[in-house]
């Protein structure tokens, strides 16, 4: 199913309406590309969605399941299945499920500490995750839509990405190399650690073909712009 919403979607064409699965899977909350229709509560998503982004850990099997069932992930058709797919989406759900949830309660009984663990773990994981996954695109200086033809894939990959605290060995990391988003989506098959390296060929090379090269002195300075970007996209009709 990751590599379905994921790999098949958001990195062909990120921030593409027909495409990526991430710039509409949360709609009708959320409003995160400038073609969707715009509904009058996005006015207050820039001040709602660090509470949905802390639901992400619990959607995300209910939209697993709902994609295995349909055949497809959002837009995306699943392709055809082996014995074996079927088998790890079975069994990795039951073994989550069994020993952060079933276990617990069959040896202490529904003891309010098991909610207290279980789901701060749930809620404070996903908003990092979908933090740092949603701030990379939805941006002021991300681009959108841009239609297969109009640019080369690599420049799509760069225009419609930006990376934060470059050079950082911190967010490195914790981040496990998303701060470099330009380079993931590059190469998204080399490991993370190169990422460094190969972001300055990457921003050199950016630089002599006039191709902008996105990047946040911070995250904290990425995350406001994610949060202004929200409300400029909650309110424009256009």
């Amino acid at each position: 199913m990751w590599k379905h919403q994921h790999v098949i979607g958001h990195h062909a064409l990120p921030n593409h309406i027909d495409v990526d699965n991430d710039t509409f899977s949360n709609f009708l909350i959320m409003r995160t590309n400038p073609k969707l229709p715009i509904r009058y509560y996005n006015q207050f998503q820039h001040l709602y969605f660090p509470f949905l982004y802390t639901l992400l850990g619990i959607s995300y099997p209910i939209g697993d399941f709902k994609g295995y069932i349909s055949g497809k992930y959002e837009k995306i058709l699943i392709q055809p299945l082996r014995n074996i797919d079927k088998i790890w989406f079975f069994s990795g759900k039951l073994f989550h499920y069994f020993f952060t949830v079933i276990l617990p309660i069959y040896m202490h009984g529904l003891n309010p500490a098991i909610f207290m663990f279980y789901f701060p773990m749930q809620l404070v994981g996903s908003f990092y995750l979908a933090s740092l996954f949603a701030v990379s695109h939805n941006n002021s200086v991300s681009d959108y839509n841009v239609d297969v033809g109009e640019k080369e894939w690599a420049e799509v990959q760069v225009i419609t990405s930006a990376n934060w605290s470059v050079g950082s060995t911190m967010w490195m990391l914790l981040s496990g190399g998303l701060n470099y988003q330009i380079e993931h989506h590059l190469f998204p098959g080399v490991t993370h650690v190169h990422y460094p390296a190969i972001s300055k060929i990457v921003r050199k090379i950016c630089e002599e073909n006039n191709v902008k090269y996105n990047a946040y002195p911070t995250f904290t300075s990425l995350f406001i712009d994610h949060a202004k970007t929200l409300k400029i996209l909650g309110t424009w009709k256009q």
